[in-house]
């Protein structure tokens, strides 16, 4: 790094921001908003809403936390150059260190909360320690913390994070200390990532222990990190054991995880912990039903051949869970499916030989005698990981699960599409009349509930695409979400319904949505609506 003393810079000897009036005015910081949810292992309900969501997402979709800045077909196009905006903002940044004042703050905030953060701040760190003095690294970890600690705004926020990494605030445990509390809230998260590599003296280890803490997207972006850094043992067997579980899709992980962990090597040794055990039928189960999702799946592993057989030889080996009765069950179906290539993946260890040798140890794990006992077993557990488990392996051995889902849905717990995974319109209406009774639809369409509650109506509404004729006062109060997704979710559910089997109310309120409308995406799925019906 260029640093260059303190004379001759145009420095102003008095540097303040003690007259400085707050862009955000009084509304509640971000940090504050973490703080008040940390809990040990993450942070406590309602902890997703930020203090700028109705307006950060005013009229468009709501995301969660953290997915915008995660997979290119989540991030949309830039409105301006990054190029453009990260020389203004380091422009105004060095002038801003120089001299405080109000007018340079105001332009300064008003454009960082207008852009998006991630698509400049790798240049703009680099256009500013290209010139940087020891000055300006102190008075920018002031004016970072400043940000980080009080802004009521994301795209600051994470600017402000995003630059404390190359501060210089002479305490560097207490930023440390910062970042990482910011860092457990998931749209976050990415930005601690970047400051805490420059920070600590050993950054994997600080990546994973915040890892820990985070169980969204933010898990994602931080195992991506650690996968092309770590050759720590202990953090990669964590990625076999722990790691790839997140609260988006674990299919995101699992491959990042088996190959970064060394889930072929693990599986090699003679005798392993049942946490290795659980985890590896986890990722294999995952990487075999994520073909052609939304990362890489089996085709793309390429110890995936000796992995499976591996964990099919330890599986023979102990008593059988529930979860390895799941990962056999996915090989299974692996090896038979009849539109593989297999020619290409026998590249990969996929032989004949090798899948016939696979088949034979498939069939004689599944002919052991108490898989049925142990699934229905599990289907009497409390809602959880052991009672999902068991009620995704339940159809395999012809037991349907549909009335434990039922009885969890009537004690609170959130399965509603699972209980909506059926072909028998007599309980898809069970469902829904519980739906009405339990559900504070007027809540959520006021936008007055927190998650999980509002994220349940747009989970039933999208199954509802399956069930014209259902679910009217599910639909309705869709149409008067203040979400957008709930929103559309709606329309494609009535959608499928005849105009025939509309309530008499319907058209009326179906038009008044379509007026009251500020999402043109929404609006044009309505004038689809109207044009396809007639109306």
């Amino acid at each position: 790094m260029k640093v260059l003393p303190f004379r001759n810079r145009g420095f102003s000897q008095k540097w303040s921001l003690d007259e400085i009036k707050a862009p955000w005015g009084d509304r509640q910081a971000i940090y504050d908003h973490v703080v008040a949810h940390v809990q040990p292992t993450g942070l406590a309900d309602g902890w997703e809403l930020l203090p700028d969501d109705t307006d950060f997402f005013a009229g468009g979709t709501r995301w969660a936390p953290g997915s915008l800045d995660g997979p290119a077909e989540n991030h949309p196009p830039a409105e301006e150059d990054p190029a453009e905006t990260a020389a203004w903002l380091s422009g105004q940044l060095v002038s801003l260190l120089r001299e405080m004042g109000q007018e340079k703050v105001d332009a300064f905030y008003a454009t960082v909360k207008a852009s998006t953060t991630l698509d400049y701040v790798d240049e703009l760190v680099e256009l500013f320690l290209a010139d940087a003095s020891v000055a300006e690294l102190e008075r920018l970890h002031r004016f970072a913390s400043w940000l980080a600690t009080k802004s009521s705004d994301r795209e600051p926020v994470k600017l402000a994070i995003a630059l404390l990494g190359i501060a210089d605030g002479g305490d560097r445990p207490a930023t440390m200390e910062m970042v990482r509390t910011l860092g457990r809230h998931d749209e976050l998260t990415l930005f601690a990532a970047f400051s805490l590599v420059n920070l600590a003296e050993v950054p994997d280890i600080a990546l994973w222990e915040l890892a820990r803490q985070v169980h969204g997207w933010g898990r994602i972006h931080l195992v991506e990190r650690l996968a092309d850094m770590t050759v720590n043992d202990d953090i990669m067997d964590w990625m076999l054991r722990e790691g790839y579980r997140n609260d988006v899709l674990y299919e995101y992980l699992a491959h990042i995880c088996a190959t970064a962990g060394g889930l072929d090597d693990a599986l090699a040794d003679e005798e392993v912990d049942d946490a290795l055990l659980e985890g590896a039928g986890d990722i294999l189960r995952t990487l075999i039903d994520g073909i052609g999702g939304p990362a890489e799946g089996m085709d793309e592993y390429e110890e995936g051949a000796v992995a499976a057989s591996l964990y099919l030889e330890h599986v023979l080996e102990h008593e059988g869970t529930v979860t390895q009765l799941l990962a056999v069950q996915a090989i299974k179906r692996y090896l038979e499916d009849t539109d593989a290539d297999w020619e290409a993946q026998a590249t990969m260890g996929w032989s004949e030989d090798a899948r016939e040798s696979l088949a034979e140890s498939v069939a004689e794990i599944l002919k052991t005698p108490d898989w049925e006992e142990k699934v229905r077993a599990g289907l009497g557990a409390p809602p959880g990981r052991e009672f999902l488990h068991a009620a995704q392996a339940a159809d395999a051995l012809g037991i349907d699960p549909w009335e434990h889902y039922f009885k969890h849905l009537q004690n609170g717990a959130g399965y509603w599409v699972q209980a909506l995974q059926t072909k028998d319109l007599e309980r898809v209406d069970q469902v829904l009349e519980l739906a009405g009774s339990v559900l504070p639809l007027d809540g959520i369409v006021q936008g007055k509930v927190p998650a999980p509650n509002d994220k349940a109506l747009e989970a039933i509404l999208l199954e509802l695409r399956h069930f014209p004729g259902h679910g009217w006062n599910v639909i309705k109060a869709g149409l008067k979400s203040q979400w957008v997704r709930d929103r559309q979710a709606a329309v494609r559910a009535l959608g499928v319904w005849k105009l025939s089997d509309w309530p008499e109310q319907a058209k009326f309120l179906v038009r008044k949505a379509r007026a009251d409308e500020g999402n043109l995406e929404v609006r044009k799925a309505f004038d689809d609506l109207f044009v396809d019906r007639g109306f």
